[in-house]
């Protein structure tokens, strides 16, 4: 859907234009107010323009597949024994401001009783695709979570959070996880919240290409959909 603003013709907007100009000599505070709308107006048709599919896979690793337009990710072939698992990144790049996600979990029928069944929170935009689903390096902050053994830990670089491990948690096929992040001078606040669970923790010296959200994968037919995501105009 097309926002309204972007279909204003010219002529309408020069016309608004010119009837605050012969105010400005009435109300001389219109001026100001329609400067503080415009501004607002085009923060808001940049994050449009900026982030028209943000809730969608971008980019993923070998054995993992695209479905349902990108909104899906599925692991086809085990990849635990070969490699430790491969990466899907999502768009956009997260450079300032804030921005969360919600992951579905899209686990097998049967039990796993695998650690390490999925990762999912924030990765540098240059992620290596193939690389170990178990390893937190490279400035990644993520959720690791055990879909069998009902497990779940943070991980980011820098922080040892084995303490933080929460066991019980009994995930199943359908459970959400939501992801926030927020930026302030260089370093990224990252918050997970899922089984009435919060980690959080804060990711210093992000690096220079940016954070995306995204989810590492190792068990054959698993998957993990992007259900939702928003992006602040500060982003």
């Amino acid at each position: 859907m097309n926002p309204p603003l972007l279909g204003l013709p010219d002529d309408l907007i020069s016309t608004v234009l010119a009837a605050l100009a012969l105010s400005r000599f009435k109300d001389p505070a219109a001026m100001f107010r329609a400067s503080r709308t415009c501004q607002r107006i085009r923060r808001m048709t940049l994050t449009w323009i900026c982030y028209v599919k943000p809730s969608t896979f971008a980019s993923c690793g070998p054995g993992l597949q695209l479905v349902n337009d990108g909104n899906e990710v599925r692991l086809t072939e085990d990849l635990l024994e070969a490699n430790g698992g491969a990466f899907a990144l999502a768009g956009p790049m997260l450079r300032s401001g804030s921005a969360r996600a919600t992951f579905r979990l899209n686990l097998t029928e049967e039990d796993c009783a695998t650690c390490g069944l999925f990762q999912l929170g924030v990765f540098p935009a240059d992620q290596k695709l193939d690389d170990d689903n178990c390893s937190a390096d490279g400035k990644r902050c993520v959720l690791l979570v055990d879909g069998g053994g009902g497990r779940a830990v943070m991980q980011c670089d820098g922080v040892d959070r084995e303490s933080d491990i929460k066991d019980g948690l009994d995930w199943s096929r359908g459970d959400t996880i939501e992801v926030r992040v927020a930026f302030d001078a260089g370093a990224a606040t990252v918050t997970f919240r899922g089984k009435g669970r919060t980690w959080n923790t804060t990711l210093r010296d992000v690096p220079a290409c940016g954070l995306r959200f995204g989810a590492g994968l190792c068990i054959e037919d698993t998957g993990i959909t992007l259900v939702a995501s928003t992006v602040d105009a500060g982003a």
